[in-house]
């Protein structure tokens, strides 16, 4: 895509255009704006509000990185822009599930909060990377909004949507084809914060079309964190909607992606990382929301870390080897 790239740079405001949708792209490891076109109007189509909140909030971040002078290279890779968008959908999301406060006025009140999303990134990331070899992810997402979320919740309580305690369910899945197959799907689409099985397939074919590598990847982690977590008679609406299973979606396509080279240790080393992130995922997704805390991408982010820290004793290789493959995508 070095073409495309080379195009729109010659044209200032194609070149934004360039940013912003290479920011939304790189949500699922993919570098290359006609994806992220794609995927946003994917979502525009069947969820405008939760489709304007991410592009207002990639355009954000990625005016504070520009406003901080970051690396250009990083900017024009949507490294900034990606983590603004994840902010965006979920602050739109929070409006809906944590705070009574449209999704507007949360952003506007997450704007800090996204500043200190591009300076995490950019200090904490930078000094992170340079000691251990690997990218700090969506680490400073995570904390911006667990920030946010914390603060709200302790100065204004009366703003905290008050909801009745859903009665227990331990049901276990009724392990049926469809469901199987619906739940795979929508845990590949709540990467995006999606929860329906069409628009959640529109954007498998689409990130299978620019990277089937990376589709097939987010496949296998899906799979992997339906059986487990199935198997493991996990309460069925917290695997079914998908809630949680995205974090091991992310960790099987990254894992996949830094042992490439070879399809059979790539494939066992994103099986071998799915599992771990599953068992991660559940852990969290049983302790932070006793905390009032959101899942997010925590436990990709912790689960991944650890797994590729672990596995390395040149962790810089693998970070050369995830740059590569967002290269080429």
């Amino acid at each position: 895509m070095n073409w495309l790239y080379a195009r729109l740079t010659a044209f200032g405001q194609l070149d934004c255009l360039n940013i912003l949708f290479r920011g939304i792209s790189q949500v699922i490891f993919i570098n290359n704006p006609l994806a992220g076109l794609c995927i946003t109007l994917a979502l525009g189509a069947q969820h405008p509000r939760l489709c304007a909140m991410g592009v207002l909030g990639c355009m954000l971040s990625t005016a504070f990185a520009v406003y901080l002078r970051c690396p250009a290279k990083d900017i024009s890779e949507g490294l900034f822009g990606f983590s603004g968008t994840l902010c965006g959908f979920a602050a739109y999301i929070l409006s809906q599930s944590h705070f009574d406060l449209p999704p507007w006025l949360l952003l506007y009140v997450a704007l800090p909060f996204i500043y200190l999303n591009v300076v995490v990134t950019a200090g904490i990331g930078s000094w992170f990377t340079k000691r251990t070899g690997l990218p700090i992810f969506t680490l400073p997402y995570n904390l911006s909004i667990y920030i946010l979320t914390t603060l709200l919740a302790f100065t204004s309580p009366e703003l905290l949507i008050q909801r009745a305690e859903p009665a227990a369910c331990h049901d276990c899945l009724s392990w049926s084809w469809p469901e199987i197959a619906n739940t795979i799907l929508i845990n590949f689409g709540q990467v995006f914060f999606i929860g329906d099985v069409l628009t959640s397939t529109v954007i498998l074919g689409i990130v299978a079309i620019f990277s089937i590598s990376c589709a097939a990847a987010g496949l296998l982690g899906s799979l992997i964190f339906v059986a487990i977590a199935g198997l493991s008679g996990t309460d069925s609406q917290l695997v079914v909607s998908g809630t949680a299973g995205y974090n091991v979606v992310l960790t099987s396509i990254v894992v996949a992606a830094a042992f490439r080279q070879s399809f059979l240790r790539s494939t066992a080393m994103a099986t071998l990382a799915s599992a771990w992130s599953t068992f991660v995922t559940l852990g969290l997704a049983t302790l932070l929301p006793s905390l009032g805390l959101p899942l997010l991408t925590l436990p990709f982010c912790l689960a991944t870390l650890s797994f590729l820290f672990s596995l390395s004793k040149n962790p810089a290789w693998l970070l050369r080897r995830l740059v590569q493959s967002r290269e080429s995508s």
